[in-house]
């Protein structure tokens, strides 16, 4: 006996051991039910011992979890479906359902009926009087226009005034019920099956899956997303417009905070550092792991400013402060700017939302303060206070001016004022341990 609509079921696939909650909205045939999601898809999926791709099916008595699948990995609907939503569903299942048994040659009912299924790839339909209808049918040897079953294509099912139909996409009728299967065929051009999981080993979101996979669905208009036996491997899969492929690949998958689009030049791989320094978003993470300022984006920005970014900075660093490939940090820092120039032209990550990169960058610009005395000595001695000046630097004038001048040196301001401020407070610690050992030992001579 089919589950009624509105059963809940919990599908543990072959190969996982997370349990997938499943509302069901409607019964194809035999095993095959219309079921809602938690991630908000509807598809048909059969539940019956034949599929292979499915290791375990649970009915959820009066919506509970067994008692043995309390402790389990579960992916449930975290909010009630609205009533609303939930109706439409269930309606638009009914009418996918009289489609699929017309598809499947079944006799047509004894009533006209007005199907909310979607026609892949189809316009908007035409209205037209219900006798043109009734001629065409009856010309074609199809039932009388009162039992003739048609799809709209679209979500909506308007009422049609004056006991007009629904005429199908290019002029065709769905006389004797739904749409034949060439005619089916001809919506799947220019549609493709893709892979529609993040994160699975072996696949890549959107690759196109192997004909061999899809055969047995490719002529099925009502799933156009399915659970496949992919080279031994069961793997949800979507048909995708191939004009929509971008669009759906970003809505299925957003990039992560550190991921920029990829640019290219003359069809390589390759983003400036000024446009990855203005296309920069620095994210709030909460579970952020290094203590002090975010100082990624700064330096990026700053190399951006630089003739040559990230590679002849180093350069030019170097030849101002006036080291040797044996100083201390010098091998340390070109490497690490390599490692910049590469993450920004080729891999465009968003280094201001790497933990990673900033400790790279920390690193050069602690490299590029251990040297700051011999790179000031090397603009010459303008940075030395001179009688001539009032005794005051060339930068203690500017800072009473509020103007700057281009630095050579990558150290953020705000990494300054951490540094400076975390450790004066370890050096009043180290005063506090430093006086009261003294004051131990004079208490220990006093006895």
């Amino acid at each position: 006996m089919p589950l009624r609509s509105g059963s809940r079921i919990l599908v543990c696939y072959e190969g996982f051991d997370t349990y997938h909650e499943r509302l069901l909205l409607g019964h194809v045939k035999e095993s095959q039910y219309f079921a809602l999601t938690p991630d908000g898809d509807v598809y048909v999926e059969d539940y019956g011992e034949e599929n292979d791709n499915i290791s375990s099916v649970r009915i959820m008595v009066d919506d509970t979890i067994p008692p043995d699948l309390r402790r389990a990995r579960l992916h449930r609907f975290t909010r009630p479906v609205p009533v609303e939503r939930l109706e439409a569903l269930r309606a638009e299942a009914e009418m996918m359902q009289l489609l699929h048994g017309h598809q499947e040659g079944a006799p047509a009912g004894g009533r006209g009926h007005l199907a909310g299924g979607r026609v892949l790839g189809g316009a908007a339909p035409a209205l037209l009087p219900a006798a043109a209808v009734g001629a065409a049918a009856g010309a074609a040897g199809a039932l009388d226009p009162p039992e003739l079953p048609l799809v709209l294509a679209g979500a909506a099912r308007p009422a049609v005034p004056g006991g007009g139909v629904v005429a199908l996409p290019g002029g065709a009728l769905a006389a004797g019920g739904g749409l034949p299967v060439a005619k089916m065929d001809s919506f799947r051009a220019g549609w493709t099956w893709r892979c529609a999981e993040v994160g699975l080993a072996g696949r890549v979101l959107g690759e196109k899956v192997s004909e061999a996979s899809v055969a047995d669905w490719k002529l099925d208009v009502l799933r156009p997303k399915v659970v496949v036996n992919w080279d031994g491997s069961p793997t949800f899969v979507e048909l995708i417009e191939d004009t929509q492929y971008e669009e759906w690949k970003n809505r299925r998958a957003p990039l992560d905070a550190r991921i920029m689009r990829v640019r290219t030049l003359q069809g390589k791989r390759f983003r400036e550092i000024k446009d990855a320094a203005a296309d920069m978003a620095e994210v709030t993470f909460d579970d952020w792991p290094l203590k002090g300022p975010r100082t990624a984006g700064w330096c990026i920005t700053f190399l951006a400013s630089q003739p040559g970014g990230a590679a002849e900075h180093h350069l030019l660093w170097r030849r101002a402060a006036n080291l040797a490939v044996t100083d201390f940090g010098v091998i340390e820092h070109e490497a690490i700017m390599e490692c910049i120039r590469q993450a920004v032209n080729y891999d465009q990550y968003d280094l201001s939302n790497s933990a990673s990169f900033e400790v790279l960058v920390r690193r050069a610009q602690t490299i590029e303060y251990s040297h700051m005395e011999r790179t000031r000595e090397g603009f010459g001695s303008q940075n030395k206070p001179t009688a001539g000046f009032g005794g005051l630097t060339y930068e203690e004038q500017e800072a009473f001016a509020g103007t700057a001048r281009s630095s050579v040196l990558m150290i953020a301001p705000s990494l300054l004022e951490f540094v400076k401020t975390d450790v004066a407070r370890h050096s009043e610690l180290m005063k506090s341990i430093i006086k009261s050992r003294e004051y131990r030992a004079e208490l220990q001579k006093k006895k």
